[in-house]
């Protein structure tokens, strides 16, 4: 009996020892394509016109392309860069500098930002002047199912010497919609959630992304209980490897929009149609000078088929395969089936690049006067409540203590008029702009709308004074 039980623990001892062996060969085979980017994030503050601050952030990536493409999550880059339909507002731009990738050796190497994803959570930076870089090789892994195992190999943080990380982990649900990913308990979490995926031949077949990736100078990682893990498979950024999204303010190219609100279509509402078998998406509102308004698509109108592809929501996690659908369609020119007043309609519309977000939208500074202002964008324009037509400008940044700031001017508040003058558009605004520092008058009149409200507000100069 004693010697069977020696056998067990030997044959135990000797497994343990294999999966030792085979754990070291996953993480040599990968660890000179795992790399750390530094890099400064600045911050706008609300209450200078000027970028004062900036913070020192750290991120994982890996090297996906020898002349230095590196894959990392689109948390570098957070300020979204498209109208998203929400009624998000905010007020820093999280501009990116220094940015510097670290290799395995300790080799620090100049790096920019080439874009992001925030559908697929990827973003992409580009090593400077290199080539020859080593480069993880991603296979596709189409057996995968729930109960399989994983490998996760992830970085630690400053206070464990950047050091790489070996969790085996069983694959717990299958996400399907809006975009496939693997799900798996997190039992440890690292505090970094940057990684990558190996399935049980040691092939790297995903990468494991959140929004939460980003670590502060000075922060280590710190192992805790978690939640969830996702896990993107390789077919899901395959094709943004082999053509990164390029960030190039106003140029960046943006996904298709259709310019709609919308809301899940249950079965009582087809039975209030008269017509059980109805199946959509239905409209609620329609945004003005949308793709959708020009093809005279309706609020009340129930989306049926896309190009002769069924629709179907009945919950709102069918809605997000709806906006990957249309938000990834290659060409403009779709035929939407609708059905209305009884009747199902083709309907021909030409889809829009997805208008820009207000972190794009140009931007207007007034030095003297201490405040600067942005065009309306469609975001700013949802989130304020704000009629489509309106025009004007919105205030993004007001200097403490600055003339205007005396005189009540907020981040946020519409400007409607300067001095009696209109100010439609960013080109007015800068006109007036250039009058007001050459006529340097005492007092500046400004026509505002705050929380629905319009007022009037006195900017006190002090232009003399500056002069003696």
């Amino acid at each position: 009996m004693s010697r069977l039980v020696f056998i067990l623990i030997f044959i135990l001892t000797c497994i343990q020892y294999l999966i030792g062996e085979n754990w070291r060969k996953a993480i040599t085979a990968v660890e000179d394509k795992i790399v750390l980017i530094e890099f400064y994030e600045q911050h706008g503050s609300m209450e200078s016109i000027e970028e004062k601050s900036r913070i020192k952030r750290f991120l994982s990536g890996v090297i996906v392309s020898k002349d230095g493409l590196v894959l990392t999550s689109s948390s570098i880059f957070k300020p979204s860069l498209e109208f998203s339909g929400s009624s998000s507002f905010h007020f820093s731009d999280n501009k990116l500098s220094e940015i510097k990738v670290k290799l395995k050796d300790g080799t620090s190497l100049d790096a920019e930002f080439v874009g992001k994803d925030d559908d697929k959570n990827v973003g992409f930076v580009k090593i400077k002047n290199t080539s020859d870089l080593p480069v993880l090789k991603f296979s596709e892994n189409e057996k995968l199912d729930i109960g399989d195992p994983l490998l996760i190999i992830q970085q630690l943080g400053e206070n464990y010497d950047r050091e790489l990380i070996v969790t085996k982990r069983l694959i717990n649900a299958r996400q399907e919609k809006p975009n496939p990913a693997f799900l798996c308990e997190d039992k440890i979490s690292t505090g970094i959630k940057f990684g990558i995926a190996l399935d049980e031949d040691y092939e790297v077949i995903g990468i494991l992304i959140d929004d939460h990736s980003l670590i502060s100078i000075g922060e280590g990682s710190v192992l805790s209980s978690g939640g969830l893990l996702k896990i993107m498979p390789y077919s899901q950024f395959r094709d943004l490897i082999a053509n990164p999204p390029v960030y190039n303010k106003k140029e960046s190219t943006r996904k298709k929009w259709l310019g709609v609100y919308m809301q899940p279509f249950t079965i009582d509402m087809a039975k209030y149609f008269g017509n059980d078998s109805i199946r959509g998406v239905l409209l609620n509102t329609i945004i003005k000078d949308s793709p959708a308004e020009k093809a005279g698509l309706q609020s009340g109108d129930v989306i049926m088929a896309i190009n002769n592809v069924k629709v179907d929501a009945k919950t709102n996690n069918d809605l997000d395969v709806f906006r990957e659908v249309i938000r990834s369609q290659q060409d403009s020119m779709i035929t939407i089936d609708i059905f209305r007043d009884g009747k199902i309609l083709p309907v021909s519309v030409q889809l829009a690049e997805t208008p820009i977000s207000q972190f794009l939208a140009d931007e207007v500074t007034n030095s003297k006067l201490g405040f600067s202002v942005k065009e309306l964008t469609q975001d700013i324009i949802i989130a304020k409540q704000l009629d489509f037509e309106t025009e004007g400008v919105w205030v993004s940044k007001v200097e403490q203590a600055g003339w205007a700031d005396v005189a009540g001017l907020v981040i946020g508040d519409l400007i409607l008029k300067i001095n009696e003058t209109g100010a439609e558009n960013l080109k007015v605004v800068e006109e007036i702009f250039d009058h007001i520092n050459n006529s340097k008058p005492d007092y500046i009149q400004l026509f505002i709308k705050r929380n629905g409200d319009t007022r009037f507000l006195y900017v006190k100069t002090n232009y003399k004074m500056e002069e003696e």
